[in-house]
């Protein structure tokens, strides 16, 4: 046979009748473009004498088949735009309404409305529909604004699972301000933690959490891949979770709530990639407009000298479209310096307590809105702390003869509470208390007057009967087991005293 003939064919045709026809291959490939421009049978079938099979697949007049590409899938999405009620309209279509538990409130959110959520019981249940369990490659999406770290540190943005078979989006006890996806499998979990302060707090940010069992997890803010304290791929099958309800801002037990706003959350069947990620973040689901104006500045800003080491700031309000929701305090020492965020207050005032003594400290106050949006700041406010003086900060006579509390003598009101039956008796000058060298103590509870006095005199009289507990009594002690100020016995030498 030469090289440009074809065996002998079968043609198997409309009727499935066998035709014979032998050709040459130019004359095969002519014929091939001649059916693919003519009206023909879905399938026309060649078979070779030697028993190979072709097949053509035509799908309509002139069109090849074309296959379709994989979609990351919107199964479940919520806008939070309705203002009111107890239940939120699941924007993607399917119809998995959601219903507000334990009261999060409606207010502005990044686009039109969102959720406001207390940090303790709040959440939004989407139930447990046959449609979100089990999907095992995902991309969870939410606009969040966090005012604190939440229940236990630990706050859900969303949770879908038990305590054995989770995929959770959240904050992580483990660092501050973090963001973590974690997903339960068979063997090992697939865990994405991002490094400390990844989440800001009292802002928008757009954070999502994508994962499959070839890739593991891994989450993104503002459409961006965090950096990573640590991202694990996980082993063995993805745990089931058709058991399990998908929670916003709350996990099933009501025990790790989130302590911010929620807005636009989004639950993908498939994982986005970070381009779809940044057009998410940009397109809002309800279809409402950002609120992009931020609050005036303080128009005023005064500091004033305390007590010792704290100095008292007050300023105007300033004005927004929506409503102030903070005021974002910062500091700084010395001459040239720069300021640092110091304090997040809901009020117009601020003390600024356990200062440097003697020390000039400037200040600047900006406002924030519930869209994050940061006004200007303030004029910038500068004051000195007083120098240290031997001032008379507590004390404590025992005359009460008495009782379970003890005045103080200072005038400074730090009244001390009898612990563990210390006994009333006569002292050096008029009453005194009687310790038994266990655990009978005065507490003077911790006032800010008395935190961080760093030139201090204590000073008491004492009867002492022996060298008291383990040889190690005290006469005062403020502090933990490792931020001490304390005057007490010493037991690596008899009847001693130490500061």
């Amino acid at each position: 046979m030469m090289r440009g003939d074809l065996p002998a064919l079968t043609e198997t045709g409309r009727d499935g009748g066998p035709q014979q026809r032998a050709r040459s291959h130019g004359a095969f490939a002519r014929r091939r473009l001649v059916a693919w421009r003519e009206s023909i049978d879905p399938t026309f079938l060649y078979r070779c004498a030697g028993g190979i099979l072709l097949t053509l697949g035509v799908t309509g007049v002139g069109t090849p088949a074309t296959t379709t590409a994989q979609s990351s899938q919107l199964i479940a999405a919520y806008a939070f735009d309705e203002g009111s009620g107890t239940v939120t309209a699941d924007a993607s279509g399917n119809g998995h309404v959601g219903t507000l538990l334990n009261g999060p409130t409606w207010t502005t959110g990044k686009y039109g409305g969102a959720l406001s959520f207390n940090g303790l019981s709040s959440a939004v249940s989407a139930g447990n529909p046959a449609s979100l369990n089990n999907v095992n490659t995902f991309t969870y999406c939410a606009w969040v604004f966090p005012r604190s770290r939440g229940g236990q540190n630990d706050a859900r943005i969303l949770h879908k699972g038990t305590p054995t078979a989770r995929k959770q989006l959240q904050t992580d006890s483990s660092l501050t301000n973090s963001l973590k996806l974690r997903v339960d499998r068979a063997t090992a979990s697939a865990e994405a933690l991002s490094v400390a302060n990844t989440m800001s707090l009292n802002q928008w940010q757009f954070v999502c959490g994508t994962y499959s069992e070839a890739d593991g997890a891994r989450v993104y803010k503002n459409g961006v891949e965090v950096t990573y304290t640590s991202r694990t791929v996980g082993s063995g099958a993805t745990v089931d979770d058709s058991a399990a309800t998908l929670y916003i801002g709350n996990r099933g037990d009501l025990a790790r709530g989130w302590d911010g706003l929620i807005d636009e959350v989004r639950v993908y069947g498939g994982i986005l990639t970070p381009a779809e990620i940044q057009t998410a973040m940009t397109t809002p689901l309800g279809g409402g407009s950002s609120d992009t104006i931020p609050p005036t500045a303080p128009a005023t800003l005064t500091a004033t000298a305390g007590g010792p080491g704290q100095i008292d700031l007050a300023w105007t309000a300033a004005t927004d479209n929506v409503g102030v929701t903070a005021y974002l305090v910062e500091r700084c020492q010395g001459s040239p310096c720069s300021f640092a965020q110091v304090a997040t207050v809901a009020g117009l005032a601020y003390s600024d307590t356990g200062l440097a003594a003697a020390t000039s400290y400037s200040y600047q106050v900006r406002a924030t809105d519930a869209a994050g949006n940061l006004g200007p700041y303030s004029p910038v406010a500068s004051a000195t702390t007083k120098a240290q003086s031997s001032q008379l900060i507590a004390a404590y006579a025992f005359d009460e003869g008495s009782g379970t509390v003890t005045a103080d003598a200072s005038g400074n009101g730090h009244v001390g509470t009898l612990l563990n039956g210390p006994t009333w008796t006569t002292g050096k000058y008029g009453g005194a208390l009687s310790f038994n060298g266990l655990s009978s103590a005065v507490s003077a509870g911790n006032p800010a007057s008395l935190n961080n006095v760093n030139t201090f005199t204590y000073c008491a009289w004492v009867f002492p009967r022996s060298r008291g507990g383990q040889n190690d009594a005290r006469i005062l002690h403020k502090g933990t087991p490792t931020a001490r100020k304390q005057l007490q016995t010493d037991s690596s030498l008899t009847n001693s005293l130490k500061l």
